[in-house]
Order: structure tokens, then sequence, then C-alpha cells
């Protein structure tokens, strides 16, 4: 009772027509237009929305079946919904098969399934081949270049360079644009140096240990890491240098740009050699020891003092 009472409950017919379908004009294939329903108030059909088009069983005359046309449905497709409700429905259609449609039954299906069944509505599709240009554009006399074919190849070529670098260009200016927007969001009031000791703090309260413990080697790979990271950050912060991304030769080369000091070259030594050692406890990570980290720290630090009295003697 419960089943029929669902089914019943779901074939609701209303009535549908193509308000933005005018008489003087004709419907082509591929036009969008508005499809419009009205009826009994239900539930709210769930998107996505879908036609289904109801075709009589066709015999032979020899009384066989004609099976039922897999594309009976291009006739009337749904691109869209403007607007959907208990007691209407707008819908944005097309049609992409041309021809007369006379008194079709169709049903519109929600998403669960649930059916509202159209009374019979009628329209018309007609090609958008137009009588002039269905037979084609006749014949045409054969191109001829009269210069050689390397020319215009050079042409294209040239072209196509062009075309490349402008691409190349652009691809960078965005790549920039967002590490730019990221170096940014690593700003903070404390300033690059305070920041940087202050993270210096935080990292040996989480990894040195208290006397009488000891550490694991994975954890010392760790603190070294994050020491590295946190001196990268300096940099971001200091030189507005994506050192996250960039390799430490492009970003020594920036910051010597920046420093445009005298004493600007003890600094990009000392620079220099920051960076070696990183990427030697990187190398030797497993042989790595608290008191590596301590040199690494003095090494960060006497760096970071270089830069700032080149800041302060640059301000006088």
């Amino acid at each position: 009772m419960s089943d029929k009472a669902s089914e019943t409950k779901e074939l609701v017919t209303w009535t549908c027509e193509f308000p933005t379908v005018k008489k003087e004009t004709s419907w082509t294939v591929g036009q969008k237009h508005i499809l419009s329903c009205r009826g009994d108030l239900i539930e709210k059909l769930q998107e996505p929305v879908s036609i289904d088009i109801k075709s009589p069983p066709k015999k032979t005359q020899d009384g066989q079946e004609i099976p039922e046309d897999p594309n009976k449905n291009y006739a009337l497709k749904v691109l869209g919904v403007k607007n959907i409700d208990n007691k209407s429905i707008d819908l944005v259609v097309t049609s992409y098969k041309p021809g007369q449609y006379k008194d079709v039954s169709f049903s519109i299906i929600g998403k669960e399934g649930q059916a509202i069944e159209v009374e019979p509505t009628s329209w018309e599709v007609t090609s958008s081949m137009t009588k002039e240009n269905s037979n084609g554009f006749g014949p045409t006399s054969p191109l001829y270049l009269s210069l050689s074919w390397w020319y215009w190849g050079s042409i294209v070529g040239a072209i196509a360079l062009m075309g490349l670098i402008v691409l190349t260009r652009l691809v960078l200016h965005l790549r920039w644009k967002g590490m730019l927007r990221e170096m940014k969001s690593h700003a903070t009031p404390l300033g690059a140096t305070n920041q940087f000791y202050k993270d210096v703090r935080t990292l040996q309260g989480l990894y040195v240990p208290v006397k009488g413990e000891s550490i694991s080697s994975e954890k010392v790979v760790e603190y070294w890491r994050e020491l590295e990271k946190a001196f990268h950050l300096y940099l971001v912060r200091q030189f507005q240098a994506p050192a996250l991304h960039w390799s430490s030769a492009r970003v020594l080369k920036l910051v010597s740009k920046k420093l445009n000091h005298v004493h600007s070259k003890r600094a990009n030594s000392s620079l220099k050699t920051v960076f070696s050692e990183f990427k030697k406890g990187s190398t030797v990570s497993q042989g790595l020891q608290i008191k590596d980290i301590q040199q690494m720290e003095k090494l960060c630090q006497s760096y970071i003092e270089l830069v700032k009295k080149i800041d302060q003697r640059g301000e006088k």
C-alpha cells in the first residue's frame, strides 16, 4: 500500500511552455531557451535535473517492434536550472536534433528519481544550415605561394618563439607574485632578527635535553632541519628573498645586491659559510650531535649580527 502511494505521489502532471521561443523567429539547433513548467504542489526536485522523452512503441509492417531511438533525449536537453520550487521549475534547455515535435510527452526527473509527468508539448527545431551554405562554398582555385616555404616557415617559427617567450615571462611573473604573497605571510611585528632569536629559543626548549637525559638521532636531525628553516625564514623577512624555494646560490646573489655596502663582502662570505655548513650537515645527518647544532646557531648569529651592523652604518 505504501509503495503505491509513493508512486502516485511521484507521478505528478504539469504543463510546460517555451516562453523565449517567438513565433517570428525559429529555434535552431544548439540555441538555448527556457522551459517553464507549472503544476500542483509537490516535493521539490533535487538537482541535477534531466528530461526523459517518451516515444510510443512503433512496429514494422510485418509486426516487428522497432527499437527505441537511443538519441531521442537529444531533442530536448537540460543545460541548467534557473528556478526550482514545489510548484514550478524553469530550465535552460537546448535541442541537438532538428525536426517538428508535436504533442510530445516527457518527464522531468530529479536526482532522487522523483518524476514530474508533463502534458504533451510541441516545439520545432530547425537546422543551423541555411540554403546559401547547405551546398558548401563552391569550387575554389588553388592557392599559390610566391615565396619559398622556408620564408613562411621562419615567420611561423619566429611567432611561435615570441609566443613561448611571452608565455614563459608570464608564468615566471605569476610565480614571483605567488612567492611575494607567501613571503608577506611570514611577516612578523618582531622583525627578522628578533623573530629568529625567538625561534632559536623555542627550538632549544623543544630539543635540547635536560642534564642527565639523552636525545635520539632522529630528534637531532629534526632539530637541524628546523634550525635551517628558521634561518631561511630570517632571510625571507630580512631581504624579501624566497629562500624557501630558491637555491642557496640564487639567494646569495640577491642578498649581495641588497647589501650594497663596503662591508658586505664579509657578510656574503659568512652567508656562504652558513649555507655550506647546512648542506654538509644534511649530507651526514645521521652523525649529527647537539654540539654541531649549537655551533651552527653561533654561525647563524654571527652572520645576523654582521647584517645588523651594516644596516646601522647605512642609516648613519
